[in-house]
């Protein structure tokens, strides 16, 4: 794994969130635990990272994603509606629509939607 300074200088030469999804092979905490430390990367980045992720044509990312937020990284509406739409897809592997469909709708319960 690439260490998460490097994925940071990375993201900053090339201005594409792509240069930061290998930070998702991270725990959620192990992340965290590091965002003081780097300036660059703030829970907004990680939450455009997590966006991202679930659009990108590799699986493999989707599923880390909805590894962090299972270990409780936020969730916003444009999220939790990316969620659905990856649920809904049938194209999708049933572990990645189910665990999606289970994370969109325990936050919308939260919500009170």
């Amino acid at each position: 794994m690439k260490e998460i300074g490097e994925l940071e200088r990375l993201f900053v030469a090339h201005k594409s969130h792509m240069a930061l999804l290998p930070i998702l092979e991270y725990s959620y905490p192990a992340v965290l635990d590091e965002l003081p430390e780097h300036g660059v990367i703030t829970e907004r980045l990680l939450a455009e990272v997590i966006d991202y992720s679930l659009a990108f044509p590799s699986r493999h990312w989707a599923l880390l994603a909805a590894s962090w937020m299972e270990s409780g990284f936020s969730i916003s509406q444009e999220i939790c509606d990316k969620l659905l739409a990856v649920s809904a897809n049938k194209a999708e592997s049933q572990k990645l629509r189910h665990r999606c469909f289970a994370l969109a709708r325990r936050w919308q319960r939260a919500k009170g939607i």
